[in-house]
């Protein structure tokens, strides 16, 4: 099936996956727009749902991936329809605040690149940094299966009065709390990932050291290029200017700035990773950044202009 007929076939027949206590349930599509993407979210809902009714939404797009990867509908259906049963069945998930106050006490930072959100950005409350830009989270809970949060729109922000230069404040005061940057070796983080095991050092003497910019909950820590004494304390260690490479929203990769590395190559490097590794959503940029020492700000790596020039 292409993608219009796994769509179809699966809003004809989704209800059919449910316990009978759903069978009058209705499903609802919106066109719902994210970073980098515009999905087609299902939600599952009561004909008649009352006022503010939370209703769990699936994505057929996840769901078309999972059958491209061979498999089977039956298999999908069954499995979506099991998830949107516990979401019905379980516990209404605490509404947060909309007040200014808690949205302020609870509002971070997330990176995003301007390149292909340009619609999504005029919907929500901005500002450009490179060829990124800030948007801002409310932050709803941490748990072992992660960080729930949702992003602030412009009628939110409108409805409790908040406007974008408060939301940046009160957000790089509490990203830099919440999601504190982690510098972590390379090597020592890949120990960690394969459970203790060693990693051997290269013999190449000239090999660059690599570090990983995250932070505790893996999560939205691409805004360390927001926070320049990061970078700056880096330098101090390494000695050297430093290249840094968007590896996601989520991380980032940092290296001393050799002049053995070509720009272009660095640059093709982002868009593999963009490419064959990381979801849409977790995509931040193409281009290549450089932290010069006593800079306390990052700018485009120059020698990728050159490269491209020559």
């Amino acid at each position: 099936m292409n993608y219009e007929q796994f769509k179809k076939k699966v809003l004809e027949e989704f209800i059919g996956y449910l316990d009978n206590e759903f069978k009058d349930y209705q499903l609802k599509v919106n066109k719902v727009m994210k970073v980098n993407q515009v999905l087609t979210g299902v939600c599952v809902a009561p004909q008649d749902p009352p006022r503010a009714y939370a209703a769990p939404t699936f994505y057929i797009e996840y769901m078309y991936e999972e059958y491209k990867d061979g498999v089977p509908f039956p298999v999908i259906m069954a499995n979506t329809a099991r998830v949107m049963e516990n979401a019905l069945k379980g516990d209404k998930p605490k509404v947060p605040s909309f007040s200014a106050r808690s949205i302020l006490d609870n509002v971070v930072m997330q990176l995003i690149g301007v390149s292909g959100n340009e619609e999504y950005i005029k919907g929500l409350p901005h500002r450009e940094f490179l060829d990124m830009a800030v948007i801002y989270r409310r932050l709803i809970s941490f748990d072992e299966c992660g960080v729930m949060s949702f992003v602030i729109d412009n009628d939110l922000a409108d409805y409790a009065k908040i406007t974008e230069e408060q939301l940046y404040k009160k957000a790089y005061k509490n990203t830099d709390k919440i999601l504190k940057p982690i510098c972590r070796d390379m090597r020592s983080l890949l120990k960690d990932m394969s459970g203790g095991v060693d990693i051997p050092e290269s013999e190449d003497t000239a090999e660059p050291k690599i570090f990983v910019i995250t932070n505790e909950h893996k999560y939205l820590a691409a805004t360390a290029l927001l926070y320049p004494q990061v970078f700056e304390d880096i330098t101090k260690e390494l000695g050297s200017d430093l290249v840094i490479l968007p590896s996601s929203v989520h991380d980032l990769i940092v290296m001393p700035d050799d002049a053995h590395f070509e720009g272009s190559g660095l640059k093709e490097i982002v868009e593999d990773v963009n490419s064959n590794h990381m979801s849409k959503a977790e995509v931040l940029s193409t281009n290549v950044y450089r932290y010069k020492k006593g800079d306390l700000k990052v700018s485009y790596y120059d020698r990728l202009v050159d490269d491209m020039a020559g």
